[in-house]
């Protein structure tokens, strides 16, 4: 879904042909199907900026693209390696970035596409055999000029922490990295306790980032700010102790942040208000909302002021929702 809550990505059974397509929804306006770019047999559309641009995939193996689209203009294609993450698009839809098996990128309007560096492991120096060449796209600003993403900087966890080697890991843990406009990557690091920290999603001005943690006691939803650095969200009312959980989005202003308690697969949706939990479905029972199944899946996306939310059902209700508030959250 778009930041602004106008435009939402989606897929289903084409009227006519019986076919599986992708489709934008626009709010007040027909649903758009996308179309598939010559020589290719299927899209994986993955995001959508407030003027209705689309970044995604399109495969037919071996031949790969990477690619924006416009109802307007068609596509531009920027990219023909295997997809890792992305691509996502900038809120003002003037820049891309996404990692394939090549590199990290930004593609902007104004200069074109660009590689990213990696993120280079902290501490002792670690043999060229075991750096892993690869930081991870994850999300970016509205106006492209931050990217967030991961890196996980040795190939080999297991051999490098080895009691062979004597060497601390905490380094070479994978942790949260952004690029600002030069291209060049910053470590923030990763929460206290923590043994791999995984952005998801940012905030329209990159100063918010959500994600989960991997600890001892399994994955933790975290939020971090440039303000006050990691903190890990808790869990809702009427969620076991100790149940892992993760934050898969937010809103553009930071102060919403969505994701699950329990596992992903199974457990509940739930959101956090400026970094209060609730179960989603306790949350619309506030606001004197309810959805046609007790159990709404997975949220999939958030509007900037927090007030329009859609998901997807899951198991034997399948099938997606959307809700908006009436107020604030």
């Amino acid at each position: 879904m778009s930041s602004d809550g106008k435009f939402v990505l989606g897929g289903g059974e084409k009227p006519g042909s019986g076919e599986w397509a992708d489709f934008i929804w626009e709010v007040g306006r027909e649903t758009r199907w996308i179309p598939v770019p010559p020589g290719f047999e299927f899209n994986e559309p993955k995001s959508v900026s407030d003027d209705g641009q689309v970044g995604g995939e399109s495969l037919r193996p071996p031949k790969y693209a990477i690619w924006v689209w416009d109802s307007k203009e068609g596509f531009t294609i920027f990219g023909k390696e295997p997809v890792l993450s992305g691509p996502w698009c900038s809120g003002d839809g003037n820049a891309v970035a996404f990692t394939d098996t090549s590199g990290t990128y930004r593609w902007t309007l104004a200069s074109g596409l660009r590689k990213l560096e990696n993120l280079k492991p902290s501490g002792p120096t670690w043999p060229e055999s075991m750096l892993n060449p690869l930081s991870t796209a994850k999300a970016i600003s509205s106006d492209g000029s931050v990217v967030v993403g991961n890196s996980d900087p040795i190939k080999d966890l297991g051999d490098a922490i080895g009691p062979q080697t004597g060497i601390h890991p905490l380094p070479a843990m994978p942790q949260v990295c952004v690029w600002g406009l030069v291209g060049e990557p910053k470590g923030l690091g990763r929460p206290l306790e923590s043994r791999g920290a995984y952005p998801l999603a940012c905030s329209a001005d990159g100063k918010s980032i959500c994600g989960y943690d991997v600890t001892s006691n399994g994955g933790r939803a975290f939020l971090w700010t440039i303000a006050d650095g990691f903190r890990f969200l808790s869990l809702p009312a009427g969620i076991e102790k100790g149940s892992t959980s993760g934050a898969t989005g937010m809103s553009a202003d930071g102060r919403v942040v969505f994701g699950y308690a329990g596992s992903y697969d199974e457990g509940s949706a739930t959101i956090w208000v400026d970094g209060k939990p609730e179960l989603f479905t306790a949350f619309l029972t506030r606001h004197w909302l309810r959805l046609p199944h007790s159990d709404p899946g997975h949220i999939m996306g958030v509007s900037k002021n927090g007030r329009v939310f859609v998901g997807a059902f899951r198991g034997a209700n399948s099938g997606s929702w959307l809700v908006r508030l009436s107020t604030n959250p």
